[in-house]
């Protein structure tokens, strides 16, 4: 149960975010709905909207790996505490993010819809690292 309520703390953010993101566009767009719907029918814009998501993740995973292999190998140390763990895996994730759309979006910036897609693409991130971390677990308590 208790990883149930970890997982529900990646899910709800990130599915908040999302309709977040949704009832903005639909909202600022005239006649949005219907504009929605005719994008999301269109297979280039899905596999733009996937060429978006992809590079900044990457890029957020390999900064937090390079964290934690720095972590782990240079300083031979842990953080004490998963949830403050979870946080500075976080953290870490949503600088890449930051860096990319700063370096991607020359001249337009939408502020809010960049926040958005800046944590959902830590919450993503972090979430891997946190199924990581499961198997890990369960792994270690099998060889017990």
């Amino acid at each position: 149960m208790k990883k149930f309520k970890e997982l529900l703390w990646f899910i709800i953010p990130f599915l908040s975010l999302s309709a977040i993101t949704i009832i903005y566009f639909v909202l600022n767009v005239g006649n949005g709905v219907n504009y929605l719907k005719f994008m999301i029918s269109d297979p280039i814009f899905i596999i733009a909207l996937v060429n978006t998501f992809i590079p900044p993740v990457i890029l957020s995973f390999a900064l937090v790996l390079v964290y934690k292999l720095v972590l782990r190998f240079v300083f031979k140390k842990t953080v004490k505490g998963r949830k403050l763990n979870f946080i500075i895996l976080y953290m870490v994730s949503v600088i890449a993010p930051i860096v990319y759309i700063v370096i991607m979006k020359k001249g337009a910036f939408d502020l809010i819809n960049n926040t958005i897609f800046t944590l959902q693409s830590g919450i993503i991130v972090t979430f891997i690292f946190w199924v990581v971390d499961v198997i890990k677990e369960k792994a270690k308590s099998k060889k017990l």
